[in-house]
């Protein structure tokens, strides 16, 4: 692989961005362009990648590829059920499975996330299991995973559109509400039956009116007598909608924040019926989204129940049951100082209930893997956990300038500290012959990049041993991480160990 400035590139250069598909020259057209190298602007270098449509059964050793199908079609799947910022690459995942599996073997995900690995795990009929640190996480992946029949969720809706048509407002007060709101008296008086949701500045998140909407929504489903698994599905489709009806920017690339865009928004009059957007996400996740799962799932052979839960990746008791009995284990763990998902789903976790206040939330949030900063502990000693080329490697990374920031530093040697000791568990659960697929990407910090990836391979212990290495281009924009550090995390390399 070779890299050179955009800007020393030839005429006869084919370009394709990741973004979306532009070509010059004379690849013009789609099916010309895969198998031919071809160049990509990434962090500022174009660099020599190879275009597929899918990934070869065995890539070349430290190739790089662009997936020219990597974005979904127009029929939308069980993934697109909620919006979930940086998740599995389900062309990656299909691939993976597919090549190192067959029906009726056990697949491991101990950072399931939204349940990427865990869905097409189950629509291919393999054992999932997978756990998540994130409550909401885990309970959006076991309602993609274990989702109601179509007849429940379609009696829910008629049931639903009875009860909340008769308390939902006019279409003339919202139109007056994009504009304005209702007063604080008036919301008093309007909340004084409801209960609110302990969201710190919670006004600054919603408007007052939009308040009262998603808790008589929230409320009617709650009284519906439902099984666990159509109740798991309906506060899935109403957690969907909570940041289409907030002030925060519904980006997955955004974390939570009003941003600049959406005070603009809101001040030229933003329309926002959350009964209407509720109705509307019901409808789409029964056809084609419920459709589309059970059909895909009636070709599978021979269906397992996935088995998901909310434990840590850290805990050695959440692999009770899996030690040495894992086929593949398919898992992208948190990225270093990429996306901070206690902070993306603070609404969410509010509004379900996974969160009762700050001082619950702090708890839940020092289980998290890749924080942004890390408070406990001497640097100094935390470094001595690592093996000493890695320190050397990471300090290096870092330089002078940034080691100065203590709680940065702390955070990183942690985030290394931490796989180090989750590599260890996955190698205990793997059978021997197993893989270990591990998707990871290069992180920056103030401006300074980490080779993640690098610094995982040389922590794997020695019964993991590397079989193969190649990276991918991302070229679906809500795939990629977050930004707020520079990151601009647009290629994912794959490592894949062989427990020897």
């Amino acid at each position: 692989m070779t890299s050179r400035k955009p800007n020393e590139s030839t005429a006869k250069t084919r370009i394709l961005n990741t973004d979306y598909l532009h070509t010059e020259g004379q690849f013009t057209h789609r099916e010309r362009i895969p198998g031919t190298p071809i160049e990509s602007p990434v962090d500022m270098t174009a660099v020599r990648t190879t275009a597929v449509h899918k990934i070869p059964r065995t890539p070349k050793n430290r190739a790089m590829y662009v997936l020219l199908d990597d974005k979904q079609s127009n029929t939308l799947s069980m993934h697109n059920l909620v919006r979930f910022p940086a998740k599995l690459h389900p062309p990656l995942v299909v691939w993976a499975i597919e090549r190192y599996t067959k029906p009726g073997d056990t697949i491991l995900d101990p950072f399931c996330g939204c349940g990427t690995v865990a869905l097409e795990a189950t629509l291919r009929g393999r054992k999932a299991i997978g756990f998540d640190v994130d409550p909401y996480s885990a309970m959006i992946a076991q309602a993609k995973c274990s989702p109601p029949r179509q007849a429940s969720l379609r009696r829910a809706i008629e049931l639903l559109e009875n009860s909340l048509q008769t308390l939902r407002r006019k279409n003339s007060v919202y139109e007056r509400l994009s504009k304005g709101d209702i007063t604080l008296s008036h919301f008093r008086r309007q909340a004084k039956a409801l209960k609110l949701p302990p969201i710190p500045n919670l006004e600054h998140w919603f408007k007052r009116y939009v308040i009262i909407d998603l808790l008589r929504i929230w409320n009617v489903l709650r009284r519906l007598p439902n099984s666990k698994r159509l109740t798991r599905f309906l506060a899935a489709s109403f957690a969907s909608i909570l940041r289409l009806s907030s002030n925060a920017d519904p980006d997955t690339l955004s974390g939570l924040e009003v941003t600049k865009r959406m005070r603009v928004w809101l001040n030229m009059g933003r329309y926002i019926d959350p009964f209407k957007i509720f109705q509307t996400r019901l409808t789409r996740n029964l056809d084609p989204i419920l459709t589309t799962f059970w059909a895909q799932l009636k070709k599978c052979p021979r269906p397992y129940a996935p088995r998901i839960r909310t434990c840590s990746a850290l805990d050695g008791r959440s692999y009770r049951g899996t030690r040495g009995k894992v086929h593949t284990i398919i898992t992208s763990p948190p990225y270093c100082s990429a996306v901070e998902y206690y902070r993306r789903h603070q609404l969410e976790h509010y509004w379900l209930g996974f969160i009762r206040s700050a001082e619950h939330g702090a708890g839940i949030r020092r289980k998290y893997i890749g924080r942004r900063d890390y408070l406990y502990g001497d640097v100094t000693q935390l470094a001595k956990l690592l093996p000493e080329p890695v320190r050397e490697k990471l300090y290096c990374y870092l330089g002078p300038v940034v080691y100065s920031e203590k709680r940065r530093i702390r955070a990183i040697v942690k985030y290394f500290v931490d796989m180090a000791k989750w590599l260890g568990f996955a190698s205990e659960q793997l059978r021997q012959g197993g893989r270990l697929v591990l998707v990871v990407g290069d992180s920056t910090v103030r401006g300074r990049p980490i080779r993640t990836s690098e610094l995982l391979r040389e922590l794997a212990p020695r019964q993991l041993r590397l079989e193969r290495t190649f990276s991918y281009l991302i070229r679906n924009k809500s795939m990629q991480y977050s930004r707020w550090n520079a990151a601009n995390v647009a290629t994912e390399n794959v490592m894949v160990f062989v427990k020897r």
